[in-house]
């Protein structure tokens, strides 16, 4: 809410124009997000992470012209860089192209092991081909490298409960909510574990606090 009376107020403003466009990319108004973004090229198609959001929102939007032109310069510009590989890797996983998104991953793994987000994503594209070892695999090795990140161990949880692994997936999620209370899909996850388990108690006060987090999700109700 701040940020759209601060671009009428300030038309011109880079950053609040900037903001505005990932908010409205971040809960998917991708029109929207693309008016805010497309006339910020002249200062931004520089940037890798600008042409990303801007090339996404466009194939959301069925707008083809401007996501060939802001991937094609998006490839330019990163210059086979390991941040590319993973740009273009979630790119791929947004599409549902998961072996592409596999093959992008592994380029920018293999050029930086350390990269953030990197062994997160290929985790991603791994959990959604069902190969559920190796998406384990892949989020243990963010994990480590980024111990703070809640969704990691959210991840994680979700996969260990798939494995029928509930003592490790209970853990997991744990270390999520502690991390980040918030996260309601760990609330809801860890309701299943202990549903399994029989833990009627537990499951409901975990269903409860994803159902105050996120009200609209049926699967909780149900």
């Amino acid at each position: 809410a701040p940020f759209e009376p601060g671009v009428h107020d300030a038309p011109n403003s880079y950053q609040e124009r900037y903001l505005l466009g990932l908010w409205y990319f971040f809960t998917e108004r991708y029109a929207d997000a693309i008016t805010m973004l497309e006339t910020l090229w002249p200062q931004a198609s520089s940037q890798l992470n600008y042409l990303y959001v801007l090339g996404i929102a466009a194939g959301k939007s069925a707008r083809p012209e401007l996501e060939q032109r802001a991937f094609a310069v998006l490839a330019e510009t990163g210059q086979d860089s390991p941040e590319l590989h993973l740009l273009l890797g979630k790119a791929h996983i947004n599409r549902q192209e998961y072996d592409e998104a596999i093959k992008e991953l592994d380029l920018a793994a293999k050029a930086n092991p350390k990269l953030p987000f990197v062994h997160f994503n290929l985790g991603i594209a791994y959990y959604r081909k069902q190969s559920l070892e190796r998406a384990r695999e892949e989020f243990q090795k963010d994990a480590a490298l980024e111990p703070e990140l809640a969704y990691n161990y959210d991840q994680l949880g979700l996969v260990n409960s798939q494995l029928g692994n509930n003592q490790e997936a209970a853990r997991n999620l744990k270390q999520a909510l502690r991390l980040d209370p918030g996260l309601s899909s760990s609330h809801y996850q860890l309701a299943q574990v202990y549903q399994r388990e029989g833990k009627y108690v537990q499951a409901l006060a975990e269903a409860d606090a994803a159902a105050k987090l996120d009200p609209g999700n049926s699967s909780i109700h149900y």
